[in-house]
């Protein structure tokens, strides 16, 4: 550590070292205050309850009757249902 300071002292000069130092701890004080903003909103995020997405009436009566086709199913459509990795059941 001394010699790394030894160094950074023959580089720049005892008169550039000062303004050196206050930008470095402007630089540490601003990083220091955005990481604790960005914790803050972490917690805050987390304290709060995940809104509930209304679903359409219609729209959940049709996910409740697997026997009624309609023309707007997925696959009249021509999307394919996603597969699942292969051992895997639902």
């Amino acid at each position: 550590m001394i010699v790394i300071a030894l160094l950074v002292l023959v580089l720049f000069g005892s008169k550039k070292l000062p303004g050196f130092a206050r930008s470095l701890g402007k630089s540490m004080g601003e990083f220091k205050r955005a990481r604790e903003e960005f914790e803050q909103e972490l917690h805050r995020a987390a304290e709060e309850p995940e809104p509930v997405k209304a679903v359409p009436e219609k729209a959940a009566a049709d996910s409740h009757s697997p026997s009624r086709a309609s023309s707007h199913s997925a696959t009249a459509m021509g999307v394919s249902q996603p597969r699942l990795p292969a051992g895997i059941e639902v």
